[in-house]
C-alpha cells in the first residue's frame, strides 16, 4: 500500500497496491500542465485508489484532476467513473518501484527533449487495445 498527495497536503489518499508500471506523456497539453518536457504516471484500477481526505478539494478540468487549493494535478480519469486513471506519480510520498515502460505523444514532444531510454515510444496515445494488454499485465 502506498500513501499519496497533492502539494499542500490538503488532498491525500492510498492506492492499494505498487505502482509496476510508469509512462511518460509528452503531449502538449501535459507539458504544459506540468511546467515540464514531460507527465509521468501510472495507470491503476480506481478500485485501487481511495481519497483519505480532501475529497471535496478535489476539482476537475476535463479528464484531469486537481487539488483546488494549490493546483497539484492528482490523476486523469475519463469518464469520471472510468475503471481505469493515470496517477501522476510525482503525487507519491515515497518513489514507487515501478519501472519506465513507455513514452506516449512523442510526436508532438519538446524538440529540445531527447528520449535517452529503452522505454517503447508511442508516437499518440496508445490505443485501447495497448492500454488493456498493459493493464492485464498488472494482475
Amino acid at each position: 500500500m502506498l500513501t499519496g498527495q497533492c502539494l499542500c497536503g490538503a488532498v491525500k489518499f492510498i492506492l492499494k497496491r505498487e505502482v509496476k508500471q510508469i509512462a511518460f506523456c509528452h503531449c502538449k497539453y501535459c507539458r504544459r500542465a506540468h511546467g515540464s518536457a514531460f507527465a509521468s504516471s501510472t495507470l491503476i484500477r480506481g478500485d485501487d485508489f481511495e481519497v483519505e481526505s480532501g475529497l471535496d478539494k478535489i476539482a476537475s478540468y476535463g479528464a484531469r484532476y486537481f487539488c483546488s487549493v494549490c493546483a497539484s494535478r492528482l490523476y486523469n480519469r475519463s469518464p469520471p467513473d472510468a475503471p481505469y486513471m493515470n496517477l501522476m506519480v510525482s503525487t507519491l510520498d515515497i518513489e514507487p518501484s515501478g519501472e519506465l515502460i513507455a513514452h506516449m505523444n512523442v510526436a508532438s514532444k519538446a524538440h529540445w527533449f531527447r528520449i535517452g531510454d529503452g522505454g517503447v515510444q508511442y508516437p499518440e496515445f496508445p490505443s485501447q487495445k495497448e492500454i488493456v494488454k498493459a493493464m492485464k499485465e498488472l494482475k
